[in-house]
């Protein structure tokens, strides 16, 4: 078993994260990307999964994965405004869950943008999730502003889930009438958890039959296979795609012929070649950086207000996480922290 961490948590400092404070820095960051200059990137280093057949321990609970990926990786963010920079520092290993260890663990470094000295240190993992669950109110606002009575299809019980979930509790509770969850490993017990603090009813999935019905579908798992099949969508859903490969091939095809499609960032969905959107055009071999744009793909950021949608076709957005995003919420915990110690 792992030591415990010697990286303070947000709880440890006397902090807490509310959608509404996330939600306001999420859009900060968005309205700065808009200005083109908001600089960010992300290096990963993954293991050879080999290597874990080196620890019998290890190699026994490989078969327990299943669809998931192993997701076995170190990763660094980097995001830098006018004031400060962030290094963002990510292990992950499915694994983990079955130690019970959280999947993945992130360290947040806020540093000053001119000196690069390093400012403040704090435990990144809710911040991340919070961060990547705003994605949820954006999409909202862009694609179901004319909609009152949404109803909101989760494929996911985890910290992202948890969080799209009280951003859009958030956001929009006034027009959301229920959010069903579907998840194999803990769908029942973050509805438990969450019904007595979200306003939005709440219901777990054990079938994709209410995707049919749902106006706003969200994906924020693991998985390494599709969640779904296209007859399983309506006509016109707004799909939000917020991990890896959980996509059909066939409901991206029709997304990028027929629909709208639009990514966080076009260029690191691509260069990170982990979605299904981006691996839809490699295995192709096509590269979505090249083509996205000639194919209409857009980003996120270049958008002002309610989007007019092609009537009867789908809507499909993918977010694969910025490290700006990251730094303007911890930027925001770190304020916070230096005022309740004035």
């Amino acid at each position: 078993m792992a030591a415990a961490s010697p990286v303070p948590t947000l709880a440890a400092l006397g902090l807490t994260l509310q959608p509404g404070d996330v939600l306001k820095q999420c859009y900060e960051a968005w309205a700065y990307l808009k200005t083109g200059k908001g600089e960010f990137a992300k290096l990963v280093v993954a293991p050879n999964p080999a290597d874990i057949a080196k620890n019998p321990d290890y190699a026994a609970k490989m078969q327990d994965l299943g669809t998931e990926r192993l997701g076995w990786k170190q990763s660094a963010l980097i995001g830098m405004n006018d004031e400060y920079s962030l290094a963002k520092v990510i292990g992950a290993n499915n694994l983990n869950r079955q130690m019970d260890l959280p999947r993945s663990v992130s360290t947040n470094t806020l540093s000053d943008k001119f000196t690069m000295q390093p400012l403040f240190i704090v435990d990144g993992t809710d911040i991340s999730a919070a961060r990547t669950g705003a994605n949820a109110a954006k999409v909202v606002d862009h694609f179901l502003s004319d909609k009152s009575d949404i109803w909101v299809f989760i494929h996911g019980s985890g910290p992202v889930a948890r969080w799209c979930i009280r951003i859009l509790n958030h956001h929009a509770a006034d027009r959301i009438r229920g959010i069903a969850v579907r998840s194999p490993r803990n769908a029942g017990k973050l509805v438990d958890e969450l019904s007595g603090e979200v306003s939005i009813p709440l219901r777990v999935a054990d079938d994709n039959s209410l995707m049919k019905h749902s106006q706003l579908i969200i994906t924020a798992t693991t998985s390494d296979v599709p969640l779904y099949t296209l007859d399983d969508l309506p006509a016109d859903p707004v799909v939000l795609h917020l991990s890896g490969d959980e996509a059909p091939k066939d409901f991206i095809d029709l997304a990028v012929a027929e629909g709208s499609v639009f990514c966080d960032s076009i260029k690191e969905v691509s260069r990170r070649n982990s979605q299904s959107l981006a691996l839809a055009f490699s295995r192709s071999g096509q590269n979505l950086e090249d083509a996205g744009r000639r194919l209409g793909v857009r980003e996120l950021a270049e958008l002002d207000g309610p989007v007019v949608r092609k009537p009867g076709k789908p809507v499909l957005v993918t977010c694969v996480g910025l490290g700006i995003f990251d730094l303007f919420v911890t930027q925001s915990v770190y304020g916070k922290y230096v005022a309740a110690r004035k």
